[in-house]
């Protein structure tokens, strides 16, 4: 039996079913989870045996004057760094994350007297990027002082070697939505969202070959970096075209959708080709 994480949903103002958030981490032995209690208070859970228990215990986040912090929108690990994204900005573990600190040098202070929240990470070579409410940054000293690279876009983030992308969420009336890709580490952005027919990205993926986005009118995939996209049908019900999630398994892409999970075979994907083994080692951004 799996543990149910123990969330409290009888203390008052924790909003849990109404607001949940999922995000996990697999480092070495240890799967991170973090359950997030939208404006209220969230939790970080570690399992050491694959996932059939979970504890806090032994788990120290720091005081951030509010519970806010402690709702994680994004984990990624850099060697044996463990970066958290949340409400306040970028936390780091250097300890497989028993102990957290703020790592928000060069963020922004925004109004609240808080960095601005954070809700994506990526890892690649020796640097860190991050996407806030602030745009992105970036950071080449694990996470001890962050430079902007980018205040106009904030999204999922990728790589493939040396490009950086990043799928950005279209809100109405807005025209920046879409894929955007950075060949010169963030200087410039370009577009890349010819057949990509639906510029509110979820969520952006990689198995270190390809390209897959999950959108509000379902999920594609690029083999070419972007240059092409091709719509991936994921079923007839009008919810399960919301994709929220993806992640590449052996056979099939994983779709979490507002009506449940989705799979859909890869040998349908046509120039994919690609294998398992490379995903499960990549697939630690968030």
């Amino acid at each position: 039996m799996t543990d149910s994480f123990g969330v409290d949903n009888t203390s008052p103002g924790v909003n849990f079913v109404i607001y949940p958030s999922f995000t996990f981490l697999v480092d070495g032995a240890d799967i991170f989870a973090s359950v997030g209690g939208g404006v209220n208070r969230g939790d970080i859970y570690r399992s050491t045996d694959d996932g059939i228990t979970w504890s806090d215990k032994g788990i120290s986040w720091p005081e951030s004057g509010t519970d806010q912090a402690e709702n994680i929108s994004a984990f990624c690990a850099a060697g044996q760094d463990i970066f958290a994204a949340t409400f306040h900005g970028v936390f780091l573990s250097t300890d497989q994350g028993r102990y957290w600190n703020p790592a928000n040098s060069g963020f922004p202070t925004t109004y609240t007297g808080f960095p601005p929240v954070a809700g994506h990470l990526l890892a690649t070579g020796n640097r860190v990027f991050a996407g806030t409410a602030d745009g992105i940054f970036e950071s080449s000293d694990a996470g001890a002082t962050w430079n902007s690279i980018s205040q106009r876009l904030n999204g999922s983030l990728a790589a493939i070697g040396t490009d950086i992308f990043v799928g950005v969420f279209q809100f109405p009336a807005d025209t920046n939505g879409g894929v955007f890709v950075s060949k010169d580490n963030g200087a410039s952005w370009n577009p890349v969202n010819n057949g990509l027919t639906e510029h509110t990205i979820n969520t952006l993926i990689t198995d270190g070959t390809n390209l897959y986005a999950g959108t509000n009118s379902g999920a594609f995939f690029s083999t070419n970096q972007g240059a092409n996209w091709s719509f991936i049908s994921t079923g007839s019900h009008t919810d399960s075209m919301v994709v929220l999630c993806l992640a590449v398994g052996n056979s099939r892409l994983v779709e979490g959708t507002l009506n449940g999970v989705s799979l859909y075979p890869l040998s349908q994907l046509s120039g994919t080709g690609r294998k398992a083994t490379q995903v499960r080692r990549k697939q630690k951004g968030g």
